[in-house]
């Protein structure tokens, strides 16, 4: 019996983000990371809950052939203000977020969301471009699309 179609991509997301990194100078992943066994995921329905890790999302990024992100990217020094996910030449960010459906949601509280704003508006005085979206829908084809759009837009920073 041949090998299962899902060890077959799981090997070339690898071979791609392997080839990707390769390439770039922002990524200080270590090898273990790149070579550990993605968990299953479909592209209509993104990662499986409770799952953001970094190889993975990397991986489908390199797959999809979108340019790879800078991971907690510090675009404000004095404030310690970071993205989730950054494309700092072209000043756009991806924020994924977390919680918003809970009870007790993290930043979506009064003063996490009032943190977010002061965030978000000294992000927009600075020309960022902000995308977001909820952490099941980081790898999806729809979050893919929009980057894209973000990136290729043809709008200067």
């Amino acid at each position: 019996m041949g090998t299962p179609l899902s060890e077959i991509i799981d090997l070339r997301l690898r071979q791609r983000l392997r080839a990707a990194l390769e390439g770039s100078t922002t990524s200080n992943l270590p090898q273990s990371q790149i070579d550990a066994p993605a968990p299953a995921q479909t592209p209509a329905r993104g990662l499986p809950k409770g799952r953001y890790s970094r190889p993975v999302v990397l991986a489908w990024f390199a797959n999809e052939q979108v340019p790879l992100p800078v991971f907690e990217y510090k675009f404000c020094a004095e404030r310690k203000w970071a993205f989730d996910l950054a494309w700092p030449d072209q000043k756009v960010a991806l924020e994924v977020q977390g919680g918003l459906w809970r009870k007790r949601g993290g930043a979506h509280q009064r003063s996490g969301a009032v943190r977010d704003m002061k965030k978000f508006t000294a992000a927009a005085i600075l020309r960022w471009r902000i995308l977001y979206c909820q952490p099941r829908e980081l790898c999806t084809l729809e979050t893919v699309r929009m980057i894209r759009m973000a990136l290729y837009s043809g709008a200067k920073p």
